[in-house]
């Protein structure tokens, strides 16, 4: 499915507990297929991505890079509507979104930096043992 996806809602595992950013591979998925994504995660999630080196999105649902940093029910509440907002456009509405200069690179850039991640996994993890 996520190959024939513009766009992705993805809900992250979370304990919501500062610094508890955990990429699984409902993430994972949309930067290996290039999904615009959209996720709820724990409280500053996506400063976390961010911080890790990945471009978000929040832009294209109206929000600042700060949106998740409200607590865990107004999040939720955000989320849903930004949900409902997307499920309103007409596939062509998207595609104009998806296609877009400005988001083809930051999907490129993203797939580009997860694969480089997993290039590097076993560095990384002896180097961290």
């Amino acid at each position: 499915m996520s190959l024939d996806s513009y766009i992705s809602f993805v809900i992250e595992s979370s304990g919501d507990f500062l610094l508890d950013c955990r990429y699984t591979e409902k993430t994972v998925r949309c930067l290996i297929f290039k999904n615009i994504f959209f996720t709820i995660g724990t409280y500053g999630f996506n400063e976390g991505l961010k911080n890790k080196g990945f471009k978000t999105f929040n832009d294209i649902f109206g929000l600042d890079d700060s949106w998740d940093k409200v607590d865990e029910l107004e999040r939720v509440t955000i989320f849903t509507k930004k949900l409902d907002e997307f499920n309103n456009k007409t596939k062509e509405e998207i595609e104009e979104i998806y296609y877009s200069e400005d988001i083809q690179q930051r999907l490129d850039y993203n797939y580009n930096l997860c694969i480089k991640s997993f290039n590097n996994f076993e560095t990384n993890l002896i180097n961290e043992l």
